[in-house]
């Protein structure tokens, strides 16, 4: 049997057979708190199950195809969706729709797991 891989299109290669991959790109969530004299930044450590495990890191996931609107192809409103229901598992802080719209759009380094242009990173003030 053949080992899977991902192609930069999003494609499995898997037992010899090409189909679309239900995961299509990743994303980060960056929250800054500011109480008026400083910002923080929010963290956690990863858990052991992931890759880079134990490493400090930003909230964030991976992202499904059903999440990126009726074609699925719209990967950054996917990676919206998934890096708020990524903040809210891992931290507990939940935004609201409003809040999701006014996302601050970080910068990504290029080159993602399934291609270039299929990483995200978002940004939120608490204030």
């Amino acid at each position: 049997a053949f080992a899977e891989q991902r192609s930069s299109r999003g494609v499995d290669i898997a037992m010899g057979k090409n189909k679309k991959s239900k995961y299509v790109g990743s994303c980060g969530m960056y929250v800054f708190s500011h109480d008026g004299d400083e910002y923080r930044l929010l963290v956690h450590r990863r858990s052991k199950q992931v890759s880079e495990s134990h490493k400090i890191a930003a909230p964030g996931g991976i992202v499904e195809r059903i999440h990126c609107g009726e074609d699925g192809k719209n990967l950054k409103l996917g990676a919206k969706a998934t890096a708020a229901r990524e903040l809210r598992e891992e931290s507990g802080i939940s935004l609201s729709e409003e809040q999701c719209e006014d996302l601050i759009d970080l910068p990504a380094a290029p080159g993602g797991w399934w291609g270039d242009g299929t990483h995200f990173n978002f940004g939120y003030v608490m204030h």
